[in-house]
């Protein structure tokens, strides 16, 4: 079997971005957060952000100086999946599972659906071996079930774009 992700790359990447770009983006929030804090507190609003259903573009919040300050201290762990969560995979974070903070199912799913959007960079058509080894998961059906969420998350971030272009028209 194989699945066609060739619709899903342009479509999610660009909404995704657009949508965290338009009107200061969900990251936003967590963008002027973490420019007055420091050391524990940074470290809380890595998490907090990397927790945020509608937050899937993180290269703001990795750009802050206090975000890169947690590099090489105790909240290293946290600046590694902020890392991770940005330009990583599920299969990545298999690798380095030992050294980062555990995910919780919501985390899990938030880094499976980025894997399938990566994949689809990658390639318009991934066949489910493929699919299922880098989700780590094990049966069809467990595969089956990212699916609909994923298209579920492109559609809402579509619908956010689309609301966003459409005000941006009308005041014009």
């Amino acid at each position: 079997f194989f699945f066609s992700l060739g619709f899903l790359l342009p479509v999610c990447t660009l909404a995704m971005a657009t949508a965290e770009v338009a009107d200061g983006g969900p990251i936003e929030r967590y963008v002027l957060l973490a420019k007055g804090a420091r050391g524990a507190a940074c470290r809380a609003v890595v998490e907090q952000a990397l927790a945020a259903p509608d937050v899937f573009v993180f290269g703001e919040l990795l750009d802050l100086d206090p975000v890169k300050a947690l590099a090489g201290t105790e909240h290293n762990p946290w600046f590694e999946l902020l890392q991770l969560f940005a330009y990583g995979t599920c299969q990545d974070y298999t690798a380095a599972a030992s050294r980062l903070p555990p995910l919780t199912p919501a985390l899990q799913t938030k880094l499976r659906l980025l894997t399938i959007v990566s994949m689809a960079g990658h390639s318009k058509v991934v066949r489910y071996d493929e699919l299922m080894s880098a989700l780590d998961v094990h049966t069809t059906r467990a595969l089956e079930v990212c699916f609909p969420l994923c298209f579920s998350v492109c559609l809402f971030v579509c619908g956010c774009l689309f609301l966003f272009l459409f005000h941006s028209l009308s005041l014009s």
